[in-house]
């Protein structure tokens, strides 16, 4: 960690959120005509170029001093639960913890946001601005967040389905059409 000073009491997770991954090749030693490397895996952040354990070791003591501890477990679930990709363990791990230094959960352009928070963090979506809409893709009414719609003014390919998450053209939906009564 040396391209930091800040202490565990002055980091934010806007220090820590991560930019892109970054490594480097370094000489371990010359054996004559040959040349032994190591590998160095790394992340950008505000702070610098983190080596990954020391990043991990601060991202979770952050997360410890705030407190924060089961939202984190909660982002692990989520990433088991849509690991579309196969991910290993150790990289669920790792993108939950980069999820969490991006607080991605209070970002309402999230894709998922609306049903991370149903299932994690009810109490948030009481104040979000939620908005209907019906995908050509599905034809069935589903919430989206207003700055979803917002960003999607202008885009010839519309908008996530908030049912398959395929992206289609949208309307938004007027409350009898929501209840079924219209």
């Amino acid at each position: 960690m040396d391209n930091t000073e800040k202490s565990l009491d002055d980091l934010t997770f806007a220090d820590l959120r991560v930019h892109y991954g970054t490594g480097r090749a370094f000489l371990i030693r010359q054996e004559y005509r040959r040349n032994v490397y190591g590998y160095r895996k790394g992340v950008k952040t505000d702070l610098g170029d983190l080596e990954e354990k020391d990043w991990i070791q601060l991202a979770t003591g952050l997360i410890q001093k705030s407190g924060e501890q089961q939202l984190q477990k909660n982002l692990l679930e989520w990433e088991q639960e849509h690991n579309y990709c196969k991910s290993s363990p150790k990289e669920m791990e790792m993108t939950a913890l980069e999820l969490h230094m991006a607080r991605i959960f209070d970002d309402p352009l999230w894709v998922a946001y609306i049903p991370f928070n149903r299932k994690y963090r009810p109490e948030v979506l009481e104040s979000a601005r939620l908005v209907w809409v019906q995908t050509e893709c599905c034809r069935v009414p589903g919430q989206i967040t207003q700055e979803q719609l917002d960003q999607s003014a202008g885009n010839a390919l519309g908008i996530t389905c908030p049912i398959c998450g395929r992206c289609s053209p949208f309307q938004v939906c007027t409350p009898k059409e929501v209840s079924g009564n219209g």
